[in-house]
């Protein structure tokens, strides 16, 4: 008895080893709770939440730029994917899934957007969607990436998601600002969200740099949209001094927006949409920048010359809707197109497509040059 008292004696093997052993299970203990801390904190939001006007919660869960996109997977939905199906219903927990996919080769690298929002009915939200580089100069977002819903995942029930995809963005800064708008009830705009972005397009990009402040206080391309948007509702000196001050850096973008396309899907909602007026959509449409890229074309005049080849290229492209507006763009720089007129000629006798062959005849008087080979193609018209 008294050896095995003395087996347990302060300085005999096993007690040290027993304390041994409790030393290291505290400190695995220790590991294991910092680690889970250090999980929670890395998947939950580090931008703060706006509310829209009925108190829903709205945080972006992920905004990535590329040629494709997918669902955010936040560090505690790749480590509980591996768990069985059940197990995730015991815990309340839903893995975060939405679509995946190529961009549209049209739109070429774009920002998507996910955003998380506390309600089960974020689609049936009146959102306004604007894009602000760090002057705070700010133009409506055009939809021209994915767009539609997806589930966000996580503990939190009754939650539903939004993609937003958006290729404009600004060439200024290194980052720039995600906002949200919705109306009061008296009519007012009200800011209800705003997170910042870090401008990977910039980095992603080596042809996009940084540029400083214009004189104008307009953005690279960014402005463009909203200033040509102005000027089509009516005459607006304002705008269009504004649009010619960009000058030929707006170049680009009223090249893709004579390109751009509605792909099959998005016909079908914007029919589905224009048949009903109970609710009011956000869609992208293709056909407000092919009405749009002509009008920035006839502003700049003479400054579009840079994209004459280009347009001419497009007037024998397969989709007549992008001929038709290629044409047009060309009409609206005027005499300085006169390279595009010979490839002009064989469109007036487009007679499958009515609405191009009479743009080309429009093209071709507003540019009113190389009378030989135009004047004759066009006194054999019937």
């Amino acid at each position: 008895m008294l050896a095995t008292v003395a087996g347990w004696s302060s300085g005999s093997p096993i007690l040290n080893m027993a304390w041994s052993t409790l030393r290291k299970l505290g400190t695995v203990a220790a590991v294991l709770i910092t680690g889970t801390i250090v999980l929670l904190l890395a998947t939950m939001p580090m931008r703060s939440p706006g509310h829209l006007l009925n108190g829903t919660r709205v945080v972006l869960q992920s905004g990535a730029y590329g040629t494709s996109y997918s669902p955010p997977r936040p560090l505690l939905d790749r480590l509980l994917a591996h768990l069985p199906a059940a197990w995730l219903t015991r815990l309340h927990y839903t893995l975060c899934s939405g679509p995946s996919g190529a961009v549209r080769g049209a739109a070429g690298d774009i920002f998507c957007f996910w955003l998380d929002f506390s309600s089960p009915n974020a689609e049936s939200q009146k959102i306004g969607y604007a894009i602000a580089d760090e002057s705070g100069f700010e133009s409506p977002m055009v939809f021209n990436g994915h767009y539609g819903p997806y589930e966000p995942g996580g503990f939190a029930r009754n939650h539903s998601g939004l993609i937003r995809g958006a290729g404009l963005f600004p060439r200024r800064g290194n980052s720039f600002s995600l906002r949200l708008y919705q109306q009061d009830v008296s009519g007012k705009r009200v800011l209800v969200a705003q997170f910042p972005v870090k401008n990977s397009g910039l980095r992603r990009t080596p042809a996009c740099q940084a540029q400083p402040l214009p004189i104008s206080q307009q953005t690279n391309g960014l402005g463009l949209t909203a200033w040509l948007q102005e000027r089509r509702v009516g005459p607006s000196q304002e705008a269009e001094n504004a649009t010619r001050q960009i000058g030929t850096n707006a170049l680009p973008t009223l090249l893709k927006m004579v390109i751009e396309a509605n792909s099959p899907d998005q016909e079908a909602l914007l029919g589905l949409a224009r048949r009903q007026s109970e609710l009011a959509f956000d869609f992208y449409d293709a056909d407000e920048d092919h009405n749009l890229a002509p009008l920035g074309f006839f502003v700049l005049g003479p400054t579009g010359k840079g994209a004459v080849t280009a347009l001419t290229n497009l007037v024998t492209d397969p989709n007549p809707i992008v001929r038709r507006t290629a044409i047009a763009c060309l009409g609206s720089i005027g005499p300085a197109a006169q390279d595009a007129v010979p490839a002009l000629i064989p469109a007036i006798t487009d007679f499958l497509q009515p609405q191009v062959q009479a743009t080309a005849k429009f093209a071709l008087g507003a540019i009113h040059a190389q009378a030989a080979i135009a004047v004759p193609a066009m006194t054999r018209m019937p």
